[in-house]
């Protein structure tokens, strides 16, 4: 509790001085044409930075290095880079094991008191130097390796729910499945062992009990979670055995680079015209899929467990820390992701008004995606005959194991799993647009003003783009899993010197 009073007293302590800043900023009335910045502020920007203790050692101001087109670019980039993957399938879970709507205390709390003035620290110095360092270079290339290969993923996911005859997760008798594979939609639970094990002799001589007890002591798998792990990721028996590279999720992560690539092409005038649909669809599948599941049998029941509010969980610590980890996860702010959109700004944008606003579009976004989420968990927990406990996940399990399960169960489930993957897609390929476009930036300003090297950014681009290709080709080999977390956990480490 002490150090989360002391890093609440820090945040403000910073808030005060970006605010200080931004004062600053609104009273030295700057006047733009309206053809872009004007060159004669130029000279009284610097003069600004010269009379800032903060910024004296800022780097020179680079009239050509661009802004967004319209402010709703800017908006709308900053929305799909926050309202990621995390806000689908963390989230909902964090709200539902830290006391349903009870949870929203403290979120909330974080989100004022650490989310909004760090938010607004960060657009405001990137709005105010126009700059990022090479610390953030370093960061948004190891988290965009591995954050693409989850793309990958759900392209695999999207392209198999359009072109094959039905979903190849809803049944076992796979190649992949094993003989743990269990289908609930089958009759009996001996009817789905002995369909997935090739016996040499009569089924008439086999001992029936034997079999039952034999079966009773495994550990049942769903078709979903046998596909996710012996189909897409293909897992070894260990990390002793690298078995080589999954051979077919390298197109997929090809592909996933080569859209990157193609949308950063032109850097933000480019990509903030593709966030027009990569940022707006996604809130329209989540509402048609949120239709869809309010219609299902047991939604109610699981949207209940969603909301519930169990004041009682309010004293233990780990619900305020677990409420202060998703604020700063979804928000990003470390990450070199706010300082580079907020760096394309005008000088004089009104950054302030864009921090109150934005975390609580993306904040909003997580609560209306947690009821997408339990309305289908609902429908999967009264179809199976379990708990709610027993089929709520998080993390990648939520999104490539249990809502395709989920999904196989309703009607016309091929449409159904493609919206959902299409909605991953999106809401994952805005998240690494402005992860690719902060290390672009930054190594693009470094080469500049450091170096004078004048390197064109669509080669930094492209050259990046295959670096981060080569790299994350360790993320799909059969030992992914233990690479993955020490990437994440390599990351974090970088954190602290982007601060400086």
């Amino acid at each position: 509790l002490c150090c989360v009073v002391l890093c609440c007293l820090f945040v403000l302590f910073c808030s005060v001085q970006a605010f200080r800043m931004s004062a600053t900023n609104q009273s030295s009335s700057f006047v733009r044409s309206s053809s872009g910045r004007s060159k004669g502020t130029l000279a009284e920007r610097k003069g600004l930075l010269n009379n800032m203790s903060m910024f004296e050692q800022a780097v020179p101001l680079d009239e050509s290095r661009g802004q967004w087109s319209k402010k709703l670019d800017y908006i709308l980039s900053m929305v799909g880079y926050s309202v990621g993957l995390s806000n689908i399938w963390r989230f909902p879970y964090l709200c539902y094991q830290n006391g349903g709507g009870a949870f929203l205390i403290p979120y909330i709390s974080f989100l004022i008191l650490c989310g909004v003035p760090l938010f607004f620290l960060e657009v405001s110095i990137g709005q105010f130097t126009s700059r990022v360092g090479w610390a953030t270079i370093v960061i948004t290339l190891m988290v965009s390796t591995y954050f693409n290969v989850i793309i990958a993923y759900s392209l695999m996911f999207f392209f198999e729910s359009l072109t094959m005859k039905a979903l190849p997760w809803s049944l076992c008798g796979n190649w992949w499945n094993t003989e743990n594979c269990l289908d609930y939609n089958n009759a009996s639970i001996y009817e789905s062992y002995m369909r997935y094990r090739s016996w040499e002799r009569n089924h008439s001589a086999v001992d029936y009990e034997d079999i039952f007890s034999s079966f009773v002591n495994r550990t049942i798998r769903s078709p979903s979670e046998e596909y996710f792990n012996n189909r897409v990721l293909n897992i070894s028996s260990g990390i002793d055995n690298m078995g080589g590279l999954v051979n077919h999720l390298i197109p997929c992560l090809f592909a996933s680079w080569l859209i990157t690539a193609t949308c950063l092409i032109k850097g933000v005038k480019s990509s903030g015209k593709v966030v027009y649909f990569t940022a707006i669809f996604p809130y329209f599948l989540l509402t048609v899929l949120l239709v869809r599941g309010v219609t299902l049998e047991g939604a109610t029941t699981g949207i209940m467990y969603y909301v519930k509010p169990n004041f009682t969980r309010l004293v233990e610590p780990r619900v305020w820390s677990d409420a202060a980890f998703q604020v700063f996860f979804s928000l990003g702010p470390g990450w070199g992701g706010l300082i580079t959109m907020g760096s394309y700004n005008r000088f004089d944008n009104n950054c302030l008004r864009d921090s109150y606003i934005l975390p609580m579009i993306m904040e909003l976004t997580s609560f209306f995606a947690g009821f997408v989420v339990f309305s289908v968990i609902g429908f999967m927990a009264h179809v199976t005959g379990k708990k709610i406990e027993e089929v709520v996940a998080e993390g990648p399990g939520l999104a490539f194991v249990t809502y395709p399960e989920v999904v196989s169960r309703m009607p016309m489930s091929q449409l159904w799993a493609a919206l959902f993957f299409f909605m991953v897609l999106t809401v994952g390929v805005d998240s690494v647009f402005v992860m690719v476009e902060t290390a672009i930036t930054a190594a693009h300003d470094e080469l500049k003003i450091k170096k004078k090297l004048k390197v064109k950014r669509i080669y930094i681009l492209l050259g990046a783009c295959c670096f981060m290709f080569v790299c994350g080709l360790a993320f799909i080999t059969k030992v992914y899993w233990p690479v993955f977390e020490f990437t994440v956990y390599l990351s974090l480490l970088f954190i602290p010197y982007n601060r400086n």
